[in-house]
């Protein structure tokens, strides 16, 4: 029997700490994300012996755990690699899904971020927060809150005249990273200690933005993520180099925010812009477009 799971990557609007060293010295962090029709697949074909792509460190790891054999294991993603899209999570949640199915498992959304987060942050030494894990299993609009002993994780529902016109002006971009998204957090970490002032603001941040898209305030949700990505600058000279800079620079001459996702340092940007053909039209030959839609769970 042919198995295929698949699992979505995330935006991220606003982070407000979900790194273990932000909760740790804040007492508590937040994260407000969605997530987007771009996804992670992972197939399973009966077949004698075990083939899957050696290269792939996540999915060995997961074979021994499962005690897999006798299958063989595709996977494939629709967005790119180093895309700041939560995309490794997306991977490993896709894996997890389609393994628990061949060997008939049953594991919730919470339990199934949280092995996803085990194996890749502590099992693989990744370095990052809990964001990612949780969006891909639990889908949608989210704000989560993050506490050294649990997760919340909060669904919003915006209405769909809101989603539809938080689409109209959002454009999504991608240029390669120069550096790993990794070597970024290593460097947000060894900094965590001076940056909480920062994390906190992004926090209250975090909660507003909540209440815009509670509220359908478009106007104010596309400001509150703009500041957000001006106090993300702050916390690592890595976040943009050269070619972000030049990114944000032309797409911010026809749009009113440009951001890049995840560590940053380039990989993919959300951009809102009231005239998307334009600012598309100006990135022409300088990033990729990516098509994509929020999902609504």
């Amino acid at each position: 029997m042919e198995i295929i799971e698949k699992s979505p990557a995330r935006i991220e609007f606003i982070s407000g700490g979900d790194h273990e060293h932000y909760i740790n010295g804040m007492g508590w962090g937040s994260c407000l994300n969605a997530t987007v029709n771009l996804y992670a697949f992972c197939k399973i074909v009966p077949h004698e012996g075990l083939f899957f792509n050696k290269n792939d460190f996540m999915m060995n790891y997961f074979l021994r755990f499962y005690k897999t054999r006798n299958v063989t294991v595709e996977t494939y993603q629709e967005y790119p690699r180093a895309s700041g899209l939560g995309g490794s999570a997306a991977h490993a949640t896709a894996i997890i899904k389609a393994l628990d199915s061949l060997h008939n498992r049953n594991r919730d959304q919470h339990d199934a971020a949280l092995f996803a987060y085990d194996v890749e942050r502590k099992k693989l030494g990744v370095d990052g927060g809990y964001q990612d894990q949780f969006a891909t299993n639990y889908r949608g609009f989210n704000y989560m809150i993050f506490r050294p002993e649990s997760v919340e994780v909060n669904n919003i529902k915006p209405s769909e005249r809101f989603i539809k016109q938080l689409e109209a002006v959002s454009l999504l971009v991608h240029i390669p990273r120069k550096v790993t998204g990794d070597s970024i957090q290593k460097d947000m970490k060894s900094k965590s200690v001076n940056n909480l002032e920062i994390m906190k603001k992004k926090r209250d941040l975090c909660a507003r933005g909540r209440d815009a898209l509670i509220n359908s305030d478009l106007d104010g949700f596309i400001k509150l993520v703009g500041q957000d990505y001006e106090l993300r600058k702050q916390e690592s000279p890595l976040v943009d180099n050269e070619k972000t800079k030049e990114i944000e620079q032309i797409a911010l001459e026809s749009a009113d925010v440009c951001k890049f996702l995840g560590s940053g340092g380039g990989g993919c940007a959300l951009i809102f812009s009231r005239d998307k053909e334009l600012t598309a039209e100006s990135l022409r030959g300088k990033a990729k477009i990516l098509n994509f839609r929020f999902e609504v769970i």
